[in-house]
This record gives structure tokens, sequence and C-alpha cells, in this order.
């Protein structure tokens, strides 16, 4: 475990959708600080999203924080593999934005194809962003419950002369920047933003910004892979199932011993018979004509 303090704790979330409109099920009760994962129990608290295609609980940290370590809380009781295929991102907003996803860039910590019950996932160094969204990523509708989420890191400091919680702005080429020195105590400082016209350019840094870091991590599994791999193998055909499979095995010559031998008897009885017909009437023809 981490020894940072959990800095999602008791701060507001949100989720996509609720579960039967059902109180105990809210987005907060993920960062209650209560830590039982069995719904069973009757004072048992855990987010719970509605039947629905990518659902997602997010917290938001009131800060611009470099996160190390997101640690996931499922559920015990039941229904443990609804806890896969999903990712952990941290998002930063844009130019002062007041929306929490809308014009921000997203940085990937980390993606989990396993199900799980407890999972506590190191993000790379660069991660930094004020909200983190946990989202499954399947081909077909599905819950999102979670039971507690701890998030740890350290705070990252904007220059005074700015307000902002966004990554730095180049006037000169319109991009954004997302460089930053680390300091002794480890703090991130942030250069200040000095104009409002990128929110295109951080649009399409966050649609780039996940690939760039598969090169540090070469081994992880994207969302985007696991869709086109299972799209793949259900549109794959055993090749044991097709006709053409099953009519060579069918029309396969037996060559086993017992096989051949009861063939040559079987056509040996058959034979006998007909030859002798045949020889009893060529004898009558011949006997006829003389």
């Amino acid at each position: 475990m981490t020894e940072t303090p959990n800095i999602a704790q008791h701060k507001q979330t949100q989720q996509s959708s609720l579960f039967e409109n059902q109180s105990r099920f809210i987005a907060n009760t993920v960062v209650d600080g209560i830590y039982k994962q069995d719904l069973d129990e009757l004072d048992a608290r855990c987010s719970h999203t509605s039947l629905e295609l990518q659902p997602w609980w997010a917290v938001d940290l009131e800060a611009v924080y470099s996160i190390h370590t997101v640690v996931v809380f499922g559920r015990t009781d039941c229904c443990v593999e609804r806890l896969s295929n999903f990712s952990i991102d941290a998002i930063r907003p844009c130019n002062n934005h007041s929306g929490w996803f809308d014009n921000s860039l997203t940085t990937r910590c980390s993606y989990q194809d396993e199900a799980t019950i407890y999972a506590e996932h190191r993000c790379h160094l660069d991660t930094i962003g004020r909200y983190v969204r946990i989202q499954i990523h399947k081909l077909t509708e599905e819950y999102l419950t979670l039971c507690e989420v701890e998030v740890h890191g350290t705070i990252v400091n904007v220059s005074d002369d700015t307000k902002s919680t966004a990554a730095t702005c180049d006037e000169s080429t319109n991009t954004i920047s997302s460089s930053f020195t680390r300091q002794e105590e480890g703090s991130v400082i942030i250069p200040p933003q000095n104009n409002t016209r990128c929110f295109c350019s951080c649009e399409q840094k966050q649609q780039t910004n996940v690939i760039t870091h598969l090169d540090v991590y070469a081994n992880e599994i994207t969302p985007l892979d696991i869709l086109v791999t299972r799209i793949k193998q259900e549109l794959t055909i055993d090749k044991k199932n097709t006709s053409e499979y099953k009519r060579s095995k069918t029309s396969q010559r037996d060559t086993r011993l017992s096989s051949i031998c009861i063939g040559v008897i079987g056509s040996g009885i058959i034979a006998v018979p007909v030859i002798s017909i045949i020889t009893c009437d060529i004898m009558n023809w011949f006997a006829q004509w003389n």
C-alpha cells in the first residue's frame, strides 16, 4: 500500500447512472472510508450503475495532482466478473473549463482485463489530473459496482499568476504543453497559461495521449485492442464445424485391418451367388443354341 494520503476520500463524485435510484448505490459511497465489500450486509454501501454500455464512475480531487497509485475495491458477495475490462484515467481540464470531462486532457493510468475484487494500479510518472475516472469497456451492456476507491498522489503547484488547473498553452503554435519539473519535495510545477485558444489542440492531444504512453508500457492492453480481438474471435469459424471438413472426415477411407477383412468377405459373399447365376445363364444359353 502506498504511503501518500488518500486524496479521494470525501471528495465530490459522479457516476454514469444510478441502479434503481437506491441511495445506498450513489457515487459518493466509494470515497466514504468504509471498506465493506459484501452488499448482503445491511449497512454495506457501494456505488452501482444501471445496466448500460461503458458505465463509469469518477471523483473530483478538487485540485490537480500527480497521481501515483489508484486502489480499487470491488464487490465480493457476487458478480465478481463485472469488474473487468476497465480503465483508470486521469483527466485534466483545459482552459479553466468547468466541466468534468469536456475539453480535457486525458491520461491513461492503467487498464485491467481480468476480473478482480481488489486491484492496486501504479500510474506512470506523467499521470496528472484533477479527475480520476474508472470505466468499463465491453461489447455488451454491463453494471459497474465499486465499494471503495483510493487515489494517492502529490499536489501540482500552479504558478501564482494564474488560477488555471490546465496544461500550458503555447500562443505561437496554439498547442498544449504538458512539460513539468519535479522539485526536491516531490511537487510538480506547471508553467502559467497565458492563452485561451487551445480548445481544439487540447482535444487533439487527448486523442493521442494514450497512444504515446503505449511506448512506455508496451505490454499494456488497450480497450480498442480487446474489442478488435473479441470481434475477430466471434467472426472466426472453427474449421471442424465447416461442411468441407465434415465431408472430408466422413468420406475418408477406413484403413483398419478388420474393416478391410470384413469388406473382402462381404464382397466375396455377394460375388459367389452372382457369378453362379451368370454361369448358369451362360450354360443355358449355349444349351439352347446347340
